[in-house]
């Protein structure tokens, strides 16, 4: 079996002899020399079957003439030059055998070929059959596409197993690690410590075209990326996308996605506008099955469990009352419908994490999910919420971000905000209302029974079908239950002048009746171990903030 446009490989006087088999037929082959100035000849196919039975005829196991540049690649003009050659003989290559024997082939030049010189046109023709037989064998000077060879000693480089043990040696010891080395800069290293002689490089090694060539064919980008990078950088931008966020909440209320970001804006404060005080945190809580935001919280506090806590709270706070209390008036519909708690949340290992969930945990029976440092494609609902509110406002506000860095004469952006906390709690509320009710997802994969019921995928839609359909009745808690779970638990000492905790002094109603402060003053400072103190029996202290344990 002679396989058409396959390379055959032979020993001659002057070196070695490569042909390329451009025609079979019964005992009949049409053979061209690869590197030589000749046209094809007629071969007995049972002269070379003979040679390939007794090894001195081989085949060549990598084709030298190999284009591996993309179509993209190729510049405008050799486009143009491959195209006017290829134009010229298209009509005459397939007319075979005529076209390779030598009388016939010179009619059907004259006959056919009209637009450039008889010359050109057997040089066009020779260059074809050398180069692989396709088009992009007529590309200008693409020469020796991986070999090292010339007319004068018609060498090429053969890739044996040996070789190939040698690349891959190569690969894990200069490229695959943390140093990044180019694989120009690896190919280098890799002739430098295989392919020499007493420092000297041998005449016959291994081209870069055949080395990248080679790697290309055999790359594997999983341990390229997780050995030059990092397995997380693998798995966060370069893994197969398979899955869906979708499938892992039957319905809503199933899984909820926590997380803050730090705005794109500056604000003022409402007391002083011209003091700058700041870019305001916002946290987000977001259904993963509907993609309805169910809870916020806007601050200028950096990320914590205050902020985290807080934004939790608002999951079942009475929406008509919160956006009432900031000047948006809204129906019940359109948010209050998303008042419940789920059975799973999803966060970053930062807040959720440590004793301060655990009464969430115990109280509730909630699932919390902390995923792995630097995934942030663990959370990609509410990532991708994040990025789309961005485009929402961002360009609107005054005070934003515009770049990280300003550039040289560039106005200080930070001097044109003029909102302060209120106004841009006010702005996102508006946008969580409209991404609620009218927000197309046009990404969203909706099920087979979603699809027959005709629901349109926008959250409150989506969510609105899934308690008839999914998850029915879900559970709600009073809010101020929920608060008492969520404040920090601490451990403070009663004193003669209050209830001291981090340098502060409280009191309480409890701590007067009792006189817990004659006590302290009297026998000491002291920690009642049955007594149990919250922020809505102390005074002076944020209702948000502490849950005091005396321990």
């Amino acid at each position: 079996m002679l396989p058409i446009n396959s390379i055959i490989m032979y020993e001659i006087e002057k070196g070695k002899c490569y042909e390329r088999i451009l025609y079979h037929r019964g005992d009949t082959v049409y053979l061209i020399d690869i590197y030589g100035n000749s046209m094809p000849y007629i071969a007995s196919t049972s002269h070379i079957q003979t040679g390939l039975e007794k090894g001195t005829i081989q085949f060549l196991e990598i084709e030298p003439f190999i284009i591996i540049a993309s179509e993209d690649e190729i510049l405008p003009k050799h486009k143009k030059i491959r195209d006017k050659a290829y134009d010229a003989v298209k009509e005459i290559i397939s007319i075979q055998p005529d076209i390779y024997i030598p009388n016939k082939r010179t009619r059907l030049v004259r006959d056919y070929v009209h637009s450039i010189h008889e010359t050109t046109a057997m040089r066009y023709l020779k260059r074809y059959w050398q180069r692989g037989m396709h088009k992009n064998a007529l590309l200008p000077d693409y020469y020796n596409c991986g070999g090292q060879s010339t007319t004068a000693n018609r060498e090429t480089f053969s890739i044996t197993s040996e070789v190939i043990k040698i690349f891959n040696t190569a690969l894990n010891r200069f490229y695959y690690n943390s140093s990044q080395k180019t694989l120009t800069l690896t190919y280098e290293l890799m002739i430098k410590e295989y392919f020499t002689e007493e420092g000297i490089i041998k005449n016959n090694i291994p081209s870069l075209r055949q080395f990248r060539y080679w790697f290309n064919k055999e790359r594997n980008i999983k341990k390229e990326i997780s050995t030059r990078h990092s397995s997380k950088e693998y798995e966060l931008k370069h893994r197969g996308l398979t899955g869906s966020a979708t499938e892992e909440a039957f319905g809503p209320g199933a899984v909820f996605q926590i997380d803050a970001t730090v705005g794109d804006v500056y604000l003022v404060s409402r007391f002083n506008r011209n003091w700058i005080i700041g870019r305001p945190v916002i946290y987000a809580i977001i259904d993963v099955f509907s993609r309805c935001v169910v809870g916020i919280n806007i601050s200028l506090e950096g990320p914590s469990w205050i902020g985290a806590s807080v934004a939790l709270t608002n999951v079942v706070t009475n929406k008509v009352i919160y956006c009432r209390d900031l000047g948006i008036e809204i129906g019940e519909d359109e948010w209050d419908f998303c008042s419940t708690l789920p059975e799973a949340i999803v966060a970053d290992r930062g807040e959720l994490e440590g004793y301060n969930v655990e009464s969430l945990i115990s109280a509730f029976g909630i699932k919390i999910l902390n995923t792995a440092s630097y995934r942030g494609d663990f959370k990609s609902v509410i990532e991708r919420y994040f990025s789309t509110l961005a485009q929402h406002t961002k360009p609107f506000m005054p005070g934003a971000i515009k770049s990280q860095y300003r550039e040289r004469g560039e106005q200080d952006y930070r001097l044109s905000a003029t909102l302060d906390l209120e106004q841009f709690t006010q702005i996102i509320i508006k946008c969580v209302l409209y991404h609620n009710n009218h927000h197309y997802l046009k990404n969203y994969v909706r099920s087979e029974d979603m699809i027959a019921d005709g629901v349109e995928p926008i959250p409150r839609l989506i969510w609105e079908w899934g308690i008839v359909n999914r998850t029915g009745k879900l559970r709600t808690v009073d809010e101020n239950l929920l608060k008492l779970n969520l404040l920090p638990n601490d451990k403070a000492t009663v004193t003669q002048h209050g209830i001291r905790y981090k340098s502060m002094l409280y009191g309480s109603k409890k701590s007067l009746k009792e006189r817990w402060f004659e006590k302290a003053r009297n026998n000491g400072v002291f920690c009642n171990n049955k007594m149990q103190l919250y922020e809505k029996n102390i005074y002076n202290i944020p209702v948000y903030k502490y849950a005091i344990n005396c321990i």
